[in-house]
This record gives structure tokens, C-alpha cells and sequence, in this order.
């Protein structure tokens, strides 16, 4: 009777063991499918084949937008929505250092081995409320076993290029129709981590005369690949002031 009982209550243990290893693991788009708030954002992420693509990592952030916020923007593409998309966790307690810097899975590449676009965490001193990009974060630490998702409010919005920032300067028209003319344009909206040391109109015609101006705009002597090595001069292949090579 005895070793009845305790045959017993070893299988008692071991299917409670059981019932505890077979809990199902939830992912984080099982979270985004259970929760009706996401249900534009689950469609946004089908349809920029992005869904299946976050359950790859085993550690990941994704910033949620609530289905009210598709429908203020409802433009969407799949470089905005890898915009969201950490490919490491950061919990809620980390987002609020005012001006963190979070690398995206945006720009990343396929390999995973040069740094994505940044997104800026800002933190309202008053109030304590945190943003991410232009997104209010509105809960935060929503765990699933492959990482954690934080609701924002918004959609956010993939940084401006860096040749329609300089184009948007009243003060930079002349560099940049040299970036133009020497064909840089395109590099510039395409390329990532890239620092540029602009100088203003004013600053050109103080330091080159007239006639300077005008030989490096021309087609005799030289003047077009001087120009081009004058514009590199001032492309760094960085993120910040460093020894880094120039552009070339």
C-alpha cells in the first residue's frame, strides 16, 4: 500500500513537471496576434515581410504602434517598419536615459555586421514621459520569449536623408550644388553613417575668389576633379569626428 502511494505521488510530481516544460512559448508576433491593438500593425508587418523575420532572433525590441496610429499614416514600407526593430532586448528601464542612441535593424544589412539607423530616446524632464523617435512610448515591457515589445502611439519616421537636409539649408545652396555637380547627391541619399563637415555660402566666398568659384565649376583645366577632391574633403566615412579615412 505504501509503495503504492508513493508510485503514486512520483507520477503526481512528474506530471506536474511536465504541465510546467509543456507551457507554450509565446513569440513576440504571438503577442501582436493576441492583442486587437496591433491588428494594423500585424498587417503592415505581413505585407513588408517582416512578421516571421522578427522570430529569427533570439533576443529583440520591437516598438508597437496601436492600430490608431496607421490610421493617422497609413503610408507604410518596409524600411519605415524595420525602423521599429531591435535585434536585442532593451527593457523599459533602459529607455529612460535621455538621449540614447538605439541601433535599428533599418540599414543593418543582411549580414548583421554594420551598425542600422539610429533611433534618439528623449525623456521629457517635467513629466518623465518617454519618446522614441517621434513615438510616445504608452506601455512599456510587454515580455515574450524572444524579447519584449514597448506600445508607442505613433508611426515613426525614418530620418530625412542627408543631401535633402543640406538641400533644406538656405545657408548651404552653394555646397550643395557642388555635391551635385560632382555626383554625390545620390551617394548621400543612399548611404549610411556618413559625417559631413559643410561649409556655408559665406564661408565659400570668403575663402575661394571669384575666379576660384569659377574654375571649379568648369570644364577646362582640371577644374571638375579638383572640385570633386575639394567636396570628398569634406565627407567623413564615420559617425562622428574621428581619424577615420575621407571619402574617396
Amino acid at each position: 500500500m505504501l509503495l503504492n502511494i508513493r508510485i503514486l505521488l512520483l507520477l503526481l510530481l512528474i506530471l506536474s513537471l511536465l504541465s510546467i516544460f509543456s507551457v507554450a512559448k509565446k513569440t513576440i508576433t504571438d503577442l501582436l496576434y493576441e492583442d486587437k491593438r496591433f491588428s494594423n500593425l500585424v498587417r503592415a508587418l505581413q505585407r513588408t515581410r517582416i512578421l516571421h523575420e522578427i522570430n529569427r532572433y533570439e533576443s529583440a525590441t520591437l516598438f508597437a504602434p496601436v492600430n490608431e496610429a496607421f490610421e493617422d499614416d497609413p503610408l507604410m514600407t518596409r524600411e519605415r517598419m524595420l525602423y521599429h526593430f531591435l535585434i536585442e532586448e532593451i527593457k523599459g528601464e533602459e529607455l529612460r536615459k535621455n538621449g540614447l542612441l538605439l541601433n535599428t535593424r533599418l540599414n543593418m544589412g543582411e549580414k548583421l555586421n554594420t551598425l542600422g539607423q539610429k533611433v534618439k530616446v528623449e525623456v521629457e524632464s517635467d513629466s518623465n514621459i518617454v519618446y522614441v523617435g517621434n513615438g510616445k512610448i504608452t506601455e512599456f515591457d510587454k515580455k515574450a520569449d524572444n524579447g519584449i515589445i514597448h506600445v508607442i502611439n505613433g508611426v515613426l519616421d525614418t530620418p530625412v536623408d542627408l543631401y535633402t537636409t543640406l538641400t533644406s539649408m538656405d545657408q548651404l545652396t552653394v555646397f550643395s550644388d557642388y555635391l551635385r555637380m560632382r555626383k554625390l547627391d545620390d551617394y548621400l541619399s543612399n548611404e549610411n553613417h556618413i559625417t559631413i563637415f559643410a561649409p556655408t555660402n559665406d564661408v565659400i566666398k570668403n575663402q575661394l575668389k571669384y575666379h576660384e568659384r569659377e574654375y571649379l565649376m568648369g570644364e577646362c583645366g582640371g577644374g571638375l576633379d579638383d572640385l570633386d577632391l575639394w567636396t570628398k574633403y569634406h565627407l567623413h566615412k564615420s559617425t562622428g569626428v574621428s581619424n577615420t579615412p575621407l571619402i574617396t
